[in-house]
């Protein structure tokens, strides 16, 4: 069995800290509120099952501190329910267990149980004239012993309700609870004016979890106790209290199943709604007040920890009584990785003999490679469950969930760290359950071409790294720039390499000075300007650019300058790689233009300038039956007035351009002119072509990992590739007719 990561006292005490520095909002508790006003403005028990809502993202989004912060504004019952072998912070609250335990009890008496608690609250706060950060702050160990000592009163006075039956024992605590809140609505004196239908108390559970566990087949706590909230006071008695429940790594289904999975008849057979959980959580780069502005300073921890989830920074900023950090970089990191790897120890998960699961491959490749998981898959939730992904989206019923990794430069810098454990786990480690993913359809099986280009990129970029960077494997070593003579050296076999190199020295433009730095990919869906260059180089991420770009599938941007000098957008260039994946056939109609006069950025569309920096084409024919490699040429026979201009001062006319040429492809400007931009293009441009994948054309792999990645290229959910018996492929290519050549034999 996997242990659990426990923090030590050290960490404890910084995650304290972090939990209670200033919280920064960038509007999320007005739309929380807004959100439960708008479940509150809609409750009504003939339409809904229950007044409550799920409050579901990923762990370390921040969801306790909004919860927690929340209770600065209206009147929030903070119970933590977490693990009490947890070492997590906010600390488990004293009621716990109380409210988990309904063993030995019948419905009757776990209703009236949950129904007592939240009478025992409101009931206080009827009570004590308390403003609501007032109320937050008193909900210490007194304040829970007493709520515990009033529930069992209660359930003593109300041992004769728990005998009837379920209607019976709903009129009576509707009742009660109505009465209550009239009471509570005359005595409140501090609640502030709000907008709408505004809740005026929230009963939040978090770390929930343990509520859904089952004990001998029996109902789960959670059901008992969502059967409490339906008491609550609805709309048309100006009920304006709610509850919320929560998790970090539990999955949706817990608290908002899918319709006709719910375990209640209410919901399944007499049509009740669950109102929409909450999940858009506006947390990212929260920390993010201030860019780097030279290289040094994007690689310097006060910098990177800042952007993506905010937990990382506020660790960081986390201080004992002298001032210092209480915790290292290196300390950190270890922490991220733990939670990559679903919560685990990560130094005891990281163990000789590791099998990786598929949860633990596509949280650490994931991260880096934008690998997009089915939104209708269980697995899509597993991940935002227990493995940091981001939930965007989640469907009115709640079978569709898009997810996805954000860009965390701390996330992939441990992903990183993760990947190259060469004692222990190999590369081949975490791309075999990908395959398996991709062919059973877990994972979506399009630009498979793109996806086997990412990883070979990243693992070059790896190797790169490990090569270059003399610095300890435990801090930042994925995330520092190197030059593109460093990174082409690492990408391409020796041979190919010299020949670049040789290539490149008869130009007074060369690009292998040119400094890069990426660990991670992200997904555009724009055509990205040299000032977002600067950001992604900031992000130390390279650009996975926007479905059907224009020439270009990848852009890794390329800054011109050292790592003390400005990272001004003027001084970026790029590498622009386009993928190809025809299995079988080496080239495009369009070659060789296409990885050279169609692979610029004029006909990309990222300028419509004169290239004044060098810049760097990759052409990668990844289904090429057999491997090459190739400095590529323009395929365009120039002019003699061409030839002169391209080795003499470019022209600069700008005459309009009419229609198309048919040697460059498409017009992408009228003001750009043909012989101008092949003139251009010969001083700046270097052009390359790879073919196939292979060790003899990239020296990143070996030739059992370019096998992998071959097979990944050609992954999709192919049923007839998933069995190994031949009698079993001839039944599955009779069962689709024409689908398949009936001659043919499998192939892997």
């Amino acid at each position: 069995m996997n242990p659990d990561l426990r923090f030590s006292a050290e960490e404890i005490v910084a995650v304290r800290n972090a939990f209670n520095r200033e919280y920064k909002d960038r509007g999320l508790i007005k739309a929380f509120l807004k959100h439960a006003a708008q479940c509150l403005q809609s409750w009504d028990r003939a339409k809904y099952y229950s007044a409550y809502f799920a409050l579901v993202q990923a762990s370390t989004s921040g969801k306790s501190s909004l919860l927690y912060r929340t209770g600065n504004c209206v009147y929030v019952v903070y119970c933590c329910l977490r693990d009490p072998e947890s070492g997590g912070y906010p600390e488990r609250s004293i009621i716990a267990k109380n409210l988990e335990d309904v063993e030995g009890q019948s419905s009757g008496q776990s209703l009236a149980k949950y129904a007592a608690y939240l009478y025992a609250c409101i009931e206080y706060l009827t009570k004590f004239d308390v403003s609501p950060e007032e109320f937050l702050n008193q909900q210490d160990r007194q304040f829970w012993l007493g709520i515990k000592n009033r529930m069992e009163e209660l359930q003593k006075e109300w041992s004769h309700i728990a005998s009837k039956d379920l209607a019976g024992r709903e009129t009576e605590f509707v009742s009660k609870l109505k009465d209550l809140w009239k009471l509570f609505l005359q005595n409140s004196r501090k609640i502030s004016s709000d907008q709408g239908f505004s809740p005026y108390v929230i009963f939040a559970f978090d770390e929930a979890r343990t509520l859904t566990k089952r004990n001998q087949g029996r109902e789960t706590a959670f059901t008992f106790l969502r059967q409490a909230c339906r008491c609550l006071p609805t709309a048309a008695d100006n009920g304006r209290v709610i509850a919320v429940f929560t998790d970090t790594t539990s999955q949706i289904s817990n608290f908002s199943p899918v319709k006709d999975k719910d375990i209640s008849f209410r919901v399944t057979q007499q049509g009740l709604e669950l109102f929409p959980q909450f999940h858009l959580l506006d947390t990212v780069d929260v920390n993010v007040d201030v860019a780097p502005k030279t290289i040094c300073e994007s690689q310097d921890p006060e910098f990177f920890l800042r952007y993506g989830l905010p937990l990382w920074y506020s660790l960081k900023s986390a201080k004992d009584d002298n001032g210092r950090p209480i915790l290292e970089t290196s300390k950190i990191l270890n922490i991220v990785k733990s939670k990559l790897v679903g919560g685990l120890d990560f130094k005891k998960w990281c163990e000789p003999g590791r099998k990786v699961q598929l949860e633990e491959a596509l949280a650490v490749l994931g991260c880096r490679a934008c690998i997009d998981i089915a939104p209708q898959s269980q697995i899509a939730s597993d991940m935002v469950a227990s493995y940091m992904r981001l939930c965007y989206y989640i469907s009115e019923d709640r079978y569709t969930m898009i997810t996805n990794y954000p860009s965390d430069p701390t996330m992939t810098e441990a992903a990183s760290q993760i990947m190259n454990c060469v004692d222990v786990l190999q590369w081949e480690h975490f791309l075999q359950p990908l395959i398996t993913a991709m062919k059973e359809g877990v994972v979506e099986a399009g630009y498979r071409g793109e996806l086997a280009a990412r990883l070979l990129l990243l693992r070059a970029w790896d190797k790169a790294s490990l090569k270059t960077q003399q610095m300890s494997p435990e801090v930042n070593v994925f995330s520092r720039s190197m030059t593109l003579e460093q990174f082409l050296s690492s990408l391409l076999a020796s041979d190919n390499f010299d020949k670049v190199k040789l290539e490149i020295s008869k130009s007074k433009n060369s690009p292998l000075n040119l400094r890069l730095r990426f660990n991670h990919f992200i997904q555009c869906t724009y055509t990205p300007t040299r000032m977002q260059l600067v950001e992604f180089f900031c992000r130390c991420a390279a650009v996975l650019c926007k479905r059907n770009q224009t020439g270009v599938d990848i852009i890794l941007p390329l800054f011109s300058g050292t790592e003390d000098d400005d990272l001004a957008p003027a001084r970026f260039s790029y590498v622009l790689i386009q993928i190809k994946n025809h299995k079988g056939k080496r080239v495009d109609s369009n070659f060789p233009n296409s990885a050279a006069s169609m692979l610029t950025p004029v006909y990309a569309e990222l300028e419509y300038e004169k290239p004044y920096l060098p810049f760097l084409s990759l052409y990668m024919s990844l289904g090429a039956p057999s491997p090459d490699f190739q400095i590529v040429h323009s395929g365009m026979e120039l002019r003699g007035d061409e030839k002169k201009l391209a080795y003499g001062n470019a022209g600069s006319s700008k005459k309009k351009r009419k229609g198309k040429d048919k040697d460059y492809g498409k017009s992408k400007n009228e003001y750009v002119e043909l012989n101008e931009d092949r003139t251009l293009r010969m001083r700046y441009q270097t052009s390359l072509a790879t073919f196939g994948i292979s060790d003899n054309v990239f020296g990143c792999i070996n030739a059992k990992e370019g096998q992998l990645l071959v097979n990944l290229a050609d992954a999709w959910p192919d049923p007839v590739k998933l069995y190994a018996d031949e009698e079993d492929v001839l039944k599955v290519k009779r069962m689709a007719p024409l689908v398949y050549s009936l001659s043919e034999k499998k192939t892997e």
